[in-house]
């Protein structure tokens, strides 16, 4: 598989896919063949563009916890700022590793052309399921550390599959 420009959605861009590619990123540094090979990684989410509205306290709360959570790891993904998807990033991307369904249906509707580049992230791994957003009910540090382990297998699968 030839990924060089890895783009990687949620709903917000505030949980999974900020974690995902500080994730993949690193992954990515630590092999050999993959570090070398000019993979860019970008994130982005699907729900309205941040200018459009206030991040609110729900969203605010789950940066938080996943800033804490990355930084346990040591990765440091604070300086973030939510992105929203838009055709620039499409265009950009090889691929586009979505975490659930909702968001490869909001991709493919709003942007036609992407069909080909649009996987779940679970499917692309070759396992069933979505990403369970974290910040889909009460956003915890117990839910968005389940989350990150998710993130984890996924992503070392897909390292696997990119070799």
């Amino acid at each position: 598989m030839n990924y060089k420009r890895v783009l990687f959605v949620c709903t917000g861009n505030v949980g999974r896919s900020r974690m995902a590619r500080a994730i993949f990123e690193r992954m990515v540094s630590k092999d050999p063949d993959l570090s070398s090979a000019g993979i860019s990684v970008e994130s982005a989410g699907t729900s309205y563009p941040p200018e459009q509205r206030a991040i609110g306290v729900h969203e605010q709360r789950c940066m938080e916890i996943a800033n804490h959570m990355m930084l346990q790891e040591g990765l440091d993904i604070s300086s973030h700022s939510p992105k929203h998807i838009d055709g620039d990033l499409v265009d950009w991307a090889d691929i586009i590793l979505v975490m659930d369904n909702k968001n490869e249906h909001y991709v493919k509707s709003h942007f036609p052309g992407s069909a080909q580049k649009v996987r779940l992230l679970t499917n692309f791994a070759g396992k069933e399921g979505e990403v369970p957003d974290p910040g889909g009910g009460e956003c915890t540090t117990e839910l968005m550390h389940e989350c990150a382990n998710l993130l984890q297998s996924l992503l070392g699968t897909m390292i696997e599959k990119m070799k």
